[in-house]
């Protein structure tokens, strides 16, 4: 792109709301779907939706969120969700999980950066309710990227070997972890199952940190 790192923004900043409205678009068809095809007419449950995603996946469920309040549930994964919404963004209305990792491959001053912006994040997701803040112990942002786990240790960034979690846990761990965590949100704040991993901390999973407002 010509014209520099301004031009380039100006791009980024016309795109920031092209995932959130492709989810959109989709729901919205899912909608038609359920009403007029012969074979999956009436099949679909469309008066809870929950959203989720990581890292710019996650800024974008976010987004759709602020966007449409046919969402009721929102997993956000270890995400800068400030690339994606505006900072004077008002209070979402849905649940929210915030999700982060421990980043154990950074170094000092990447964790002061990263331990901003989780705050800034977290500050404005908690202002939701109910809000979810859970943190992984042995974790990376690559983490929550199931096919990255699983093909460890054969992956790299830029030539540079991707450090995934902690030598005492494993690929498999953390993605049980992960996905037994945001099923549980999902259970409880769509279908409306109590869940007990939600009231507090686990001995089933300790490298979990969970703070609640309800």
């Amino acid at each position: 792109i010509s014209g520099g790192e301004s031009a380039i923004q100006e791009v980024t900043d016309k795109l920031k709301d092209n995932r959130a409205r492709d989810m959109i678009f989709t729901l919205t068809q899912l909608e038609q779907v359920n009403l007029e095809n012969p074979l999956l007419a009436g099949v679909l449950d469309l008066e809870k939706v929950g959203v989720f995603g990581h890292s710019y996946g996650g800024a974008s469920s976010v987004r759709v969120a602020q966007l449409d309040d046919r969402i009721d549930a929102v997993a956000v994964l270890d995400s800068d969700i400030f690339l994606v919404i505006p900072e004077d963004s008002e209070a979402l209305s849905q649940a929210v999980m915030y999700m982060t990792a421990s980043n154990i491959d950074a170094n000092v001053q990447e964790l002061e950066e990263i331990s901003k912006r989780n705050t800034l994040a977290a500050a404005y997701l908690g202002k939701s309710t109910p809000y979810y803040f859970i943190n992984i112990a042995g974790t990376t942002h690559q983490s929550f990227q199931s096919d990255a786990m699983f093909l460890a240790p054969y992956i790299s960034i830029g030539g540079e070997s991707v450090t995934l979690n902690a030598i005492d846990t494993t690929p498999a761990r953390i993605t049980l972890v992960i996905s037994t965590y945001v099923l549980a949100f999902f259970d409880q704040h769509l279908k409306g199952i109590d869940q007990i991993l939600l009231g507090g901390p686990s001995d089933f999973y300790p490298e979990i940190t969970i703070t609640i407002k309800k």
